[in-house]
């Protein structure tokens, strides 16, 4: 088989990113078993990789950025036809042709060990080996401190745990009486619990446990320890022990109580639920009945704390997948809404931050009288500023503009910012300027929340005796996510389906020859879909990795589930689309990205989020969403896609290329808010693989 035979079967296949290490060291000992035979010239570039590789995986600070660049390095190896000659089957063995959408990489000791591989001569490699007689299994037990078996098995590795959270239906109004919330992970699905759907856990040893981390937010309780974080110790094969949570009311009077659970795993969030409890007059249960009789001591315990019931579900937990080898966010911000008051907290999983659960207060909504109404009435000027031309504004008017939006985004960080919030900003900022400075990269800030009004993205802070801050849109590379299931962290498109009716948007023609030309990456492109019918059909049949949507949109503010996308037939509304029906969605979980007006805007559907946003990430578990929160230029729509899709293709994490993109745009015409119309809901640290990457 000549090498081009070779190179073409290798473009259809991907590696494996968590045997990814296993990969590289048997591409580099076939290599120097015949180094000799491989032409100086090929000689030279392989040493030359080599060392940018070294001094790459130096640089890097988590498993999966050395996994990224690690298959970097081996697709950089592959043009090489002197490898494909002598290291094809190697490099085979580490390829398939499934998609893998989470990464790894190998840990700090690890890296060491290949570093030294690496710089090492390769003539030196060979005669190693011949003098000590070993082989691959024995080259990863040094290079990598475990064995080959060890690392397929961890590959294999995966169980299936269901969550079983505990907490009375019903609590007496009453402050001295406390309430066990149980949360535990277990083998068996429970006859009652309060979350629905299993949790894969992914086992990076078999041999040891995978820990997750979970957090409470009871704003309404004090726990008795006055520490809302618990760790489940996930052992393979058997249940976890359980987190238990000692509540008690702080104030009577009330007549429900929220919560608020999250679970954490290798710093990301990978889900969160919400459920309520009633409050009842004290002694009494609804029912009329009279409660247990419990201490009021310090010492309550389960058996007489707890009773066992299923409080009403605001938002369950549908199902959360826990993976090594992903970068977490540098900060979150976790807001939780309990009626009209939301609640801050920032966290985050990198030790430098100095962030872990750390409180920024809360905010009441009621001086706000009508949330809704409030935002509309804002939302509609900001769309017709958007409607303005943007090579037809005069220097005045332009400016005018931009005062305008610094106004509309200092006002809602006065609304909306704790003053807790406001003063640790400016931490934030000077710590964005660090991470720039010492890593060259935007700061990402992901946005957790379950709230359905805030465009967080136009937020401008502003204080007298600060420094200048940007909108949070340009001051971070910033995307949001609903609290439910947790963000995925990676994505290999290899089908991409436009959804473009023929309308009266000039640009969309733009955005028809860039889809088209996708096809030289390797994705496979069908004709665009221009009827609702067909759209549907799409949805439920799946195999398609990316959905552009590029037509009219607009929001219905009454009934948001109704919010319509123009097709060439008939509109298309979020509840034409159902979880039971739209399996492809659910299935394939794909990159959507909705270049429309109003698609990234939520409302209530009776007691819960809904549109277009909820409907995709919080119902179809959609990798990642784009969406905007009011009218977008189409000239500017068209700038903001291309330039997104291109920076994917560079290998620019998701929250890099919507950044870019977003940037792209403001500089274009800065006065045009379609720049802070876009929202993004996704991991902004996941990746996703257009194609081949390169071409």
């Amino acid at each position: 088989m000549d090498p081009s035979e070779r190179r073409r079967i290798l473009a259809d296949m991907h590696y494996i990113r968590r045997l990814i290490d296993e990969t590289l060291l048997q591409v580099l000992t076939a290599l120097d078993a015949h180094w000799s035979q491989i032409p100086a010239a090929a000689q030279e570039t392989i040493l030359r990789l080599r060392a940018e590789l070294a001094d790459q995986l130096r640089d890097a600070v988590t498993s999966f950025d050395r996994g990224i660049k690690i298959n970097a390095f081996l697709k950089d190896l592959e043009a090489i036809d002197a490898v494909l000659e002598f290291a094809y089957d190697a490099i085979h063995a580490g390829k398939t042709s499934e998609i893998f959408r989470n990464a790894g990489g190998p840990g700090q000791e690890a890296t060491d060990r290949i570093i030294s591989l690496l710089q090492r001569p390769p003539a030196q490699g060979e005669r190693k080996l011949t003098e000590s007689g070993a082989g691959l299994e024995s080259m990863l037990g040094n290079a990598l401190g475990i064995s080959k078996d060890a690392v397929i098995a961890a590959q294999q590795a995966t169980a299936e745990y269901f969550t079983k959270v505990d907490f009375p239906a019903e609590i007496p109004d009453d402050t001295t009486q406390e309430h066990a919330l149980v949360v535990q992970l277990v083998l068996n699905e429970p006859v009652e619990t309060q979350v629905e759907g299993q949790v894969e856990i992914v086992f990076a040893d078999p041999q040891a446990p995978e820990y997750v981390e979970v957090h409470v937010t009871a704003p309404g309780f004090a726990e008795r320890t006055g520490v809302w974080t618990r760790t489940l110790a996930v052992s393979q094969g058997n249940d976890s022990q359980p987190a238990i949570f000692l509540l008690k009311l702080q104030e009577t009077g009330s007549k429900a109580q929220r919560i608020t659970v999250d679970f954490y795993h290798r710093g990301r969030n990978v889900g969160s639920f919400v459920f309520e409890t009633q409050v009842t007059s004290a002694g009494f249960t609804r029912t009329g009945g009279p409660t247990a009789e419990r201490p009021a001591t310090g010492n309550t315990t389960i058996e007489n704390s707890v009773v066992r019931g299923t409080a009403t579900v605001v938002r369950a937990l549908d199902g959360v997948r826990l993976s090594a080898g992903t970068s977490p966010v540098d900060v979150e911000l976790r807001i939780t809404r309990d009626g009209k008051a939301l609640h801050f907290m920032l966290h985050s999983a990198r030790a430098y931050v100095g962030y872990h659960w750390r409180s920024m207060g809360k905010i009441e909504l009621d001086g706000l009288d009508d949330p809704a109404s409030y935002f509309e009435q804002r939302t509609e000027r900001l769309s017709e500023l958007a409607n303005k031309p943007i090579n037809g504004l005069s220097e005045t008017e332009a400016e005018d503009y931009q005062i305008e939006l610094a106004v509309l985004g200092y006002d809602l960080y006065q609304q909306l910012f704790p003053e807790t919030l406001r003063q640790e900003y400016w931490k934030l900022l000077a710590l964005r300027d660090k991470i720039q400075q010492k890593e060259n990269r935007q700061m990402s800030l992901l946005i957790t929340s379950d709230e359905p009004w805030v465009p967080w993205e136009l937020i401008k802070p502003f204080e007298e005796d600060k420094p200048e801050s940007d909108f949070l849109a340009g001051a971070f590379q910033l995307s949001r996510w609903l609290a439910g299931r947790g963000p995925m962290q990676a994505l290999s498109v290899h089908s991409a389906q436009l959804v473009a009716p023929d309308l009266d948007l000039d640009f969309v023609k733009d955005e028809k020859i860039y889809f088209a030309s996708l096809s030289q990456a390797g994705i496979q492109v069908p004709p665009p879909i221009v009827a609702q019918s067909d759209f549907i059909k799409m949805a439920r049949r799946g195999g398609v990795q990316l959905i552009h949507v590029a037509t009219h949109g607009n929001f219905n503010s009454q009934d948001v589930n109704s919010s319509p996308i123009k097709l060439q037939d008939k509109d298309l509304i979020p509840s034409d689309l159902s979880r039971m029906s739209e399996r492809g969605l659910v299935k394939d979980r794909p990159l959507v990205f909705f270049n429309t007006c109003h698609s990234g805007r939520l409302g209530f559907d009776l007691t819960k989020p809904g549109g277009w946003a909820q409907r995709m990430v919080d119902q179809f578990g959609v990798a990642a969403f784009v969406g905007s929160h009011w009218a977008i230029n189409d000239q500017l729509a068209a700038i903001f896609s291309r330039t997104f899709y291109d920076e994917l293709r560079g290998q620019k994490t998701l929250g890099e290329a919507f950044h870019s993109a977003r940037i792209a745009i403001r500089d274009k015409q800065p006065a045009n808010p379609t720049w802070l119309a876009y929202t993004l809901y996704g991991d902004p640290n996941s990746r996703i693989e257009l194609g081949s990457q390169g071409q």
